[in-house]
């Protein structure tokens, strides 16, 4: 149950980093609002996965768990640019995108893999 309300939240934090890379792509003003929900959504489903592979009750989650650690890295380094007022370097987000979508996908995979 707590490895679907981790899919459930990182499913609104796509969303929303869709939205925010069409915004960065078509040079608009991204608001805050939605840069701080999509860090709300990932952290938080982030530490539902933790606690569910810490718990031992998802061993198979650890390389999903590992990708998203290292995409909040990416994500905490992309904010830092925007807390100065810079422009996000897009190589940065593309990378940062990419090991997001890895990650999901390999939630999911190892997700139903799974039986609940």
């Amino acid at each position: 149950m707590i490895t679907i309300a981790a899919i459930i939240l990182f499913v609104f934090s796509v969303f929303c980093g869709m939205v925010l890379a069409m915004l960065h792509s078509m040079k608009v003003e991204r608001p805050w609002t939605l840069t701080i929900l999509h860090g709300v959504f990932a952290v938080s489903a982030l530490v539902f996965l933790a606690v569910a592979v810490l718990s031992g009750a998802m061993p198979t989650m650890k390389l999903a768990l590992i990708l998203f650690v290292v995409t909040a890295l990416g994500g905490m380094f992309l904010v830092s640019f925007r807390l100065r007022g810079k422009d996000l370097p897009t190589p940065a987000l593309v990378v940062h995108a990419v090991l997001a979508a890895a990650a999901f996908v390999a939630l999911v995979l190892n997700f139903g893999a799974i039986k609940l």
